[in-house]
């Protein structure tokens, strides 16, 4: 099982949108990712990232960044506020919907790794 899921979305200022898969950071995965959209012969974009299986409903569950056509532009990484009424939370309402499994399992590892971690 991957740990991300990378998805075209409609979107004005976005072009992708890369969803945590499990409690494990998709940042794990950036080279991966980046071969995925070059297939999808991508040039200069923004890709959001949302991490709500890792990091949760925090500041730091959105991050943006730009992808060049080869690689993620390092500097471009930040992570970035969205109003709970922006078309990019149904869209992940909806994937974390149709993907109820990864939400369950993240819930029981994280549960399991902060236990292990006492």
């Amino acid at each position: 099982m991957e740990n991300y899921k990378v998805v075209k979305i409609e979107h004005s200022e976005y072009s992708y949108m890369i969803f945590s898969e499990s409690y494990e950071t998709p940042f794990s995965y950036l080279d991966k990712i980046c071969d995925e959209l070059k297939n999808y012969n991508m040039l200069k974009c923004k890709v959001i990232f949302d991490m709500l299986l890792n990091m949760g409903n925090t500041s730091e569950r959105f991050v943006e960044t730009v992808f060049d056509g080869e690689y993620f532009v390092d500097a471009t990484f930040k992570y970035i506020n969205i109003d709970k009424k922006n078309e990019l939370r149904r869209i992940s309402t909806d994937f974390f919907r149709r993907k109820s499994d990864a939400l369950e399992y993240s819930i029981r590892c994280t549960t399991r790794h902060a236990t292990n971690r006492r």
